[in-house]
């Protein structure tokens, strides 16, 4: 069977189909979602504004920080403008933001992103957590090289330092760290029919078995995320596809094999549809059931397609058994002197006072801030990075890196230099900056170190060689 057989199988109306195969390669319009627990929602309308931007609310529109966005000045392409090579905000289609805002993590939450690149539902996830009082931390796990970087390298962007990354199969996490999680997101994996408005070899070389198979690999990683989140914890299972052997059958197989365990919860967004609960007359889950799962269909809902599920644990399951101390990360340590020569060395430097929220961690080379949770998972789990990297070690004291400024330069009272709008467009294109062209701030010229800001927003960090700014600025993409 052929993906066209398939969806004639599944639509049984030929007007509708007809509608699906048309929407079926058109591309989506761009829309953003912002990082906001440094920026506000107001305070970014106004930027967007100022720089010829137009946001506009969209009725299918799945979080308050979203929109989508079109350009009156195209003179800087959307991914090259300092807003977002600063990290305030990242381009993220509207459907994609449904399964984190969906969990929606409170105050002190552990969460695991089990298959997180390329980054924005780690994101996501972390800024929620930022708003609170206690920003807890999110695991953002990937076993693939080349998207591990990508995640590091985003994530470092925007500023999110209650995060870690891991590069584990997450088939491992339940046997690994059983009801470790609150709350545990799998985007799972899939046939990638979603992408077919980029490109159409998702669809074109679509074939069933091929579909069972990765279905077999989702569940298996679903049965992880079961094992892995505590009890009343929440999972929540989604992907990018809309054939039912990767979504309503993968829900149906974990309910009845883990009879009791699960239950499935209502979705409150009014603009999706419910899943499916029947195909050539089979019946796939059970009608009740079918309907508090959500479906996003490009003919409908004009975004990406999506399949979401929230599921929260009752039950315990009978293999449980303690977590094993595994001593994985002695390349990260987090010795009271690393807190207190920190401290010392940001109050002095920048007058930078940090809060309790704020945790350090020491390797070889560098000291990352993280959160005070990561304590609770450096001896079970083995990550490739934890929190935001700040400092180089030096001889006798730190160098600042430019993630220093982005992620507590706001904090900053000393050693302040103002750019102005061309000034910081320039400098995140990486050109140098003259010293006499710049407004500097409650500056001690002893110290080379400048942390660069843009009206209330600190953007990089900047080192004072012979009268001009040596550019540190880390470009992505």
């Amino acid at each position: 069977m052929n993906y066209q057989e398939y969806i004639t199988w599944l639509l049984d109306d030929p007007k509708e189909r007809d509608d699906f195969f048309e929407h079926l390669g058109k591309p989506l319009k761009k829309s953003i979602s912002l990082i906001n627990h440094r920026l506000t929602e107001k305070e970014f309308i106004a930027l967007a504004k100022e720089y010829q931007r137009v946001l506009s609310k969209s009725t299918v529109n799945p979080d308050a920080s979203s929109w989508y966005i079109d350009r009156e000045n195209q003179d800087v392409p959307l991914w090259n403008h300092w807003l977002h090579q600063c990290g305030f905000f990242y381009m993220q289609e509207l459907a994609a933001g449904l399964p984190a805002s969906i969990i929606r993590p409170k105050k002190g939450a552990l969460v695991l992103d089990m298959c997180a690149a390329p980054w924005g539902k780690t994101s996501q996830l972390a800024t929620y957590l930022l708003e609170e009082s206690d920003p807890g931390l999110v695991i953002a796990n990937d076993i693939q090289y080349k998207r591990l970087i990508s995640l590091q390298t985003n994530i470092n962007r925007v500023w999110c330092y209650n995060t870690a990354v891991t590069k584990i199969n997450g088939y491992s996490f339940g046997k690994a760290v059983p009801e470790l999680f609150d709350h545990v997101l799998l985007d799972a994996p899939c046939s990638w029919e979603g992408t077919s408005f980029r490109w159409n070899a998702a669809t074109k070389f679509w074939k069933e078995n091929d579909v069972k198979k990765i279905a077999n690999i989702q569940y298996q990683l679903l049965v992880s995320a079961l094992k892995s989140c505590k009890v009343w914890g929440t999972i929540v299972y989604s992907t990018c596809t809309i054939n039912h052997l990767e979504n309503e059958g993968n829900i149906q197989r974990i309910l009845s094999e883990y009879p009791g365990i699960l239950e499935v919860q209502n979705i409150d967004v009014s603009w999706v549809e419910t899943g499916i609960h029947k195909y050539q007359d089979k019946t796939i889950i059970d009608k009740e059931i079918a309907q508090k799962c959500i479906r996003c269909w490009p003919h409908h809902q004009h975004t990406g397609w999506f399949f979401v599920t929230h599921l929260i644990k009752k039950k315990p399951l009978r293999w449980y058994h303690e977590k094993i101390h595994a001593n994985y990360n002695s390349q990260f340590h987090y010795w009271p002197w690393v807190q207190k020569e920190v401290k010392k060395y940001l109050k002095e430097s920048f007058g930078i006072e940090t809060n309790s929220n704020h945790f350090f961690v020491s390797t070889k080379d560098t000291i990352y801030v993280t959160t005070p949770k990561i304590v609770d998972i450096l001896a079970f789990l083995r990550c490739e990075k934890v929190g935001i990297p700040i400092l180089k070690k030096t001889r006798d004291s730190f160098r600042p890196l430019h993630w220093l400024a982005t992620t507590l330069g706001n904090l900053a009272e000393q050693n302040i230099i103002e750019l102005n709008t061309k000034q910081v467009q320039q400098y995140t294109q990486g050109e140098l900056l003259e010293v006499k062209d710049i407004t500097e701030q409650n500056s001690t010229w002893t110290y080379p170190y400048r942390i660069l800001f843009h009206q209330w927003l600190a953007v990089s960090i900047s080192k004072i060689i012979d009268k001009k700014l040596k550019n540190k600025f880390i470009r992505v993409g």
